[in-house]
């Protein structure tokens, strides 16, 4: 328990000191962690390579005898099926249209449904106006003031020339 100034000023150094420790903790982690992630991309790229260059063999192999596939075109194989199937259709944009464009089009066209608006009260603006406390409870909104919260600042310079 904190009961006087110099024990607040040792808190503040003790929190400061862990602080740092977290800190150089973070950064072997880190290291830790980027260097799992170097020794996995080594171990799964080939893998992956590997994976892709038979999903190519398959798929050539497939097209090649699409013939004896039938009208299920799929074919139950002992550890698979393979064939071609329909997908859902996707939209897209034609060449050379951006989806600005797009939704500049749609909107002409009447079709706003087609068109998602997401407002939100910027309240960071709503302050800067200084509106009067009557204009913003026409609003709907109310100023409140946070008063006497409490903070700390360490000073890691000072934390740092100070011996352990």
């Amino acid at each position: 328990m904190v009961n006087n100034w110099i024990e607040a000023d040792n808190a503040l150094l003790r929190i400061g000191r862990i602080e740092r420790d977290i800190k150089a903790e973070e950064l072997l982690f880190n290291d830790s962690i980027e260097q799992i992630k170097k020794t996995a991309e080594e171990i799964i790229s080939p893998l992956q390579a590997d994976r892709k260059a038979l999903e190519a063999e398959l798929k050539a192999f497939v097209t090649r005898n699409a013939k004896d596939l039938g009208e299920a075109r799929s074919k139950k194989l002992n550890f698979g099926t393979i064939g071609f199937k329909n997908f859902r259709t996707e939209i897209s944009w034609t060449k050379g249209q951006t989806q600005d464009g797009v939704v500049a089009l749609l909107i002409k066209a009447g079709y706003d449904q087609c068109v998602q608006t997401k407002q939100k009260v910027l309240k960071d603006v709503v302050k800067s106006l200084q509106l009067a406390e009557a204009k913003l409870a026409k609003l709907g909104m109310v100023l409140k003031q946070k008063k006497n919260q409490f903070f700390y600042q360490i000073d890691q310079e000072k934390i740092e020339e100070k011996p352990a």
